[in-house]
């Protein structure tokens, strides 16, 4: 009798099965009928077909596969090994046993997931860092299986899913990545929480999602990475790498444990100097990406992070624009409006105006107003043009809101939301310089 071993890197990683003699068996992460691993991100979904043939198995590395089978610290395709010989896939050791009859173990389904799938992705007191990563990667691993069976009426009529269904998200596109977490998701894409195995670095893996298949989403995609890898400033996470792996479109970037400003200002009423120090931070990434003639275009408190040492960190640069030719410049269109509404510039929301930095301070200033009223400074009809000031007037002031913010910051304020641009701060330099005077 012969028995098939799989030993993985955690608690409780690891089924035995017995072998039946010449017949194929589909080993992989979650293969459609075979021998799963769903611990392992680094193995494909399915990686390897195995055969049990006069004591010897015969493992056969499928062309769908993306990470190697490694024999004695070599990569091979195709390979035979015998009782007590071992091969590795990912961080998982595979080996074959043999065993008298009366111990055989028998042959037992297939565990369910590690973690309910209902549960939340923050439920994991009281378990240790072992058992929670295995618990995050078995969810992954589920929801995967979800998102590669679209509705039906999302099939083609020959029941195959359409172009718009999701590829997998195979953990072994990143090698050097061990991926933890995610830690966000949206309908453009997800982020991952990874930590690089050799630098022993904490890193974000930005995914862009398969259903964003248009050419515009993925020319927005990567230009955003290209402007932010040019960056070199404290508040603006750094980006490390991007590319494309197997149409996957990805961007590796400065990890950051914290939480956005929107959320914070929900939770608690910031104190005025808390909310200046946090917005002044947001201005000098600005100015830093001004001189790089950068002009975000879409600063509002969901795209500013707090971290745990208070260090603010300026995100959301897919609207960005700067000069010169770009992949882009084809999907312009006549009156497109381009930013967050509540926090756009009078002239940015018109769409068809030249980007310029005051676009920055005015919506640097709608920030201001919402973190310290806990409320966006919403125009009536942004879509019309119409502003929260109709006829070119004063914004409504921050101290009917919070009496207990200086005159001078009220002053301040009121030129960063000004109507016209002329009559606004000149740069961001202007306004870092009259923010640190209020405090």
């Amino acid at each position: 009798m012969y028995e098939f071993l799989a030993v993985g890197p955690g608690i409780k990683q690891t089924w035995r099965r017995r072998l039946p003699s010449r017949e194929a068996i589909r080993l992989g992460r979650a293969p459609k009928d075979g021998w799963a691993v769903p611990w392992d991100m680094r193995i494909s979904r399915e990686h390897a077909d195995l055969v049990l043939e006069d004591g010897r198995l015969r493992v056969r590395r499928l062309a769908t596969a993306r990470n190697s089978i490694y024999l004695r610290g070599e990569a091979v395709k195709e390979f035979t090994v015998g009782p007590g010989e071992e091969f590795r896939i990912g961080q998982t050791v595979f080996r074959l046993d043999e065993v008298p009859s009366e111990q055989a173990a028998v042959a037992r389904p297939p565990q369910p997931p590690v973690a309910d799938a209902e549960a939340s992705w923050a439920d994991f007191s009281g378990r240790s860092e072992r058992e929670r990563l295995q618990a995050v990667l078995a969810r992954l691993q589920e929801e995967e299986t979800r998102l590669e069976q679209p509705p039906e009426d999302e099939r083609s009529p020959g029941g195959t899913p359409a172009t718009a269904q999701a590829r997998e998200l195979d953990g072994c596109a990143f090698e050097v990545y061990e991926i933890v977490e995610r830690i966000h998701r949206s309908p453009t894409g997800q982020v991952l929480k990874a930590r690089h195995r050799y630098l022993d670095r904490w890193v974000a893996i930005q995914i862009l999602s398969s259903l964003a298949t248009s050419q515009e989403a993925i020319a927005r995609f990567r230009r955003q990475a290209v402007l932010t890898a040019a960056f070199d400033h404290a508040s603006i996470p750094r980006t490390y790498e991007a590319g494309q792996i197997d149409g996957l479109h990805y961007r590796i970037m400065e990890y950051v444990d914290g939480r956005t400003l929107a959320s914070l200002a929900v939770r608690r009423k910031l104190s005025v100097p808390a909310a200046v120090g946090y917005v002044l931070q947001a201005a000098r990434a600005l100015a830093h990406a001004h001189q790089h003639r950068v002009v975000h275009r879409d600063v509002h408190p969901a795209h500013l992070l707090l971290s745990r040492t208070g260090a603010v960190k300026l995100i959301g640069w897919g609207r960005a624009w700067s000069p010169g030719p770009s992949e882009l410049d084809q999907y312009k269109g006549a009156g497109q409006v381009l930013g967050t509404p509540g926090f756009m510039a009078p002239e940015q929301r018109t769409g068809g105006c030249p980007a310029d930095p005051r676009m920055d301070v005015y919506g640097l200033g709608c920030t201001l107003y919402a973190l310290l009223a806990n409320q966006a400074l919403l125009p009536p009809d942004w879509r019309s043009g119409e502003t929260s000031t109709p006829d070119g007037g004063l914004a409504p002031p921050i101290r009917d809101v919070r009496p207990d913010a200086p005159e001078s910051l009220e002053t301040v304020y009121q030129q960063m939301l000004a109507h016209s641009p002329d009559q606004r701060w000149p740069s961001m330099a202007a306004v870092i310089e009259a923010l640190e005077l209020t405090l």
